[in-house]
Parts: C-alpha cells; structure tokens; sequence
C-alpha cells in the first residue's frame, strides 16, 4: 500500500501554553499508553530537538517492537513538534503534533501522522488512529480532565 496520512484532533477546556507542556512530556506519554502499553527507555523529561529515543514497546511482558523515534523540530512560540520514527515492521512513521490557541482558555490538539509500513499500511494506520484517539482520554486525566468535558 505504501504511505497513508491520518489527522486525529481533540478541543481541550485549557489554554494553549498547558497543553503544550503536556505534548512534550515524556511522563504524560509513558501514561497515555498504559496499562496496556510500557516503553522500556523512554527517559524522563521533555521531548527536545534533535533528540533520539530508542526502546521497546511492551504489551505486559512481551516485547512487540524496537523504535526509534527522533525528534527533528520543537518550536515552542508555534506549539509544534515534529519527529521521524521506524520500528518493527514500520519504514516511516513520521509525526507532526500541533496544539492551536481557540481563545484563553481552549486549545486545539492535533497529531498529523504519515506512516510507510508496506503492504502493512492499512492495517498500522487505523490501528494509529485508534492508539492516538484513546491518548487523548488518558491525556485529559493526567491534566486533571474528565473524558467528555467540553471546552
């Protein structure tokens, strides 16, 4: 199939500058894949430009895949961040986070994703989308959210 483009977004009730800082937090990503998902050498701290993560992603005990993710652009005045990524079964995995200002107090989320993962591909990208979408409900609790309040 070769490669497809997703777009998942999601409207926070935050400003703009809270919901960045959650984009970038290692923490806040470690949390938004468990309990199914672990990431075995995610460090600590914020995703930085130029920075380079290798780990495996675990279900429970089971190593499912090597990635490797390298974060290209941070431009923190626009609220994007930009990384190439590949692993197990995915020759591109390229990923574009945006968070937009819809006034003082909301923020608009959005993850653009180009995947390659070969003949793959349509089942890695909705499988992506999925995995995005359910971030959000985990993202929302660590930032003190419930699942469905508005912004």
């Amino acid at each position: 199939m070769g490669l497809a483009s997703f777009e998942i977004a999601e409207l926070y009730p935050l400003p703009a500058e809270r919901v960045w800082a959650a984009a970038l937090s290692h923490e806040i990503l470690k949390a938004t894949m468990s309990p199914l998902f672990t990431y075995d050498g995610l460090p600590e701290g914020d995703a930085e430009e130029g920075q380079e993560i290798r780990l495996v992603v675990r279900l429970g005990p089971l190593a499912l895949a090597r990635w490797r993710i390298l974060f290209t652009r941070r431009d923190d005045e626009a609220f994007l961040l930009e990384s190439e990524e590949s692993g197990t079964l995915v020759k591109s995995w390229r990923h574009e986070t945006r968070v937009e200002a819809q006034g003082p107090e909301a923020a608009l989320y959005c993850d653009r994703l180009a995947i390659d993962a070969g003949l793959l591909t349509g089942f890695v990208g909705p499988w992506a989308v999925a995995m995005y979408t359910e971030r959000h409900t985990a993202r929302r609790a660590a930032l003190g959210l419930s699942p469905g309040e508005a912004a």
